[in-house]
């Protein structure tokens, strides 16, 4: 399974990576390549993006060790960032993520949503607040 990527809208403001199943780090890391790639390309000028953890994925061990590792990855594009099916387990993970980004002077901006139309409300909200 693993992680894909797409656009979740046709003005190619959003980018949505589907989670599903088993993945590994170098998924994540070739899946952020791709993500700043996309964001190099469109002509908008904030992009917000979707981390949708579909039903059964498995998260891959030594997750908040690695977590750190995307710490200091971010484009200057990038808007808001909503996950969208995250259990306690990662919601854990992204806190400590999170915690660990300010700490480092690269602050991020996360949000959780239950569903893609409420993650996609939050972007369209905090585009619209900036």
């Amino acid at each position: 399974m693993g992680i894909a990527v797409i656009w979740d809208n046709l003005e190619k403001s959003i980018l949505r990576y589907d989670i599903q199943g088993a993945w590994t780090w170098d998924d994540l890391r070739r899946a952020m390549d791709e993500i700043f790639t996309l964001m190099d390309e469109s002509s908008a000028p904030r992009i917000g993006t979707i981390a949708n953890f579909v039903a059964g994925v498995k998260i891959p061990g030594d997750a908040l060790s690695r977590l750190s590792e995307f710490t200091g990855r971010s484009h200057p594009k990038a808007g808001l960032t909503v996950i969208v099916g995250a259990g306690f387990i990662l919601k854990t993970a992204f806190s400590a993520f999170k915690r660990a980004a300010s700490l480092a002077g690269k602050p991020v901006d996360f949000a959780y949503a239950d569903t893609l139309d409420s993650a996609r409300k939050l972007i369209g909200q905090h585009k619209n607040r900036n």
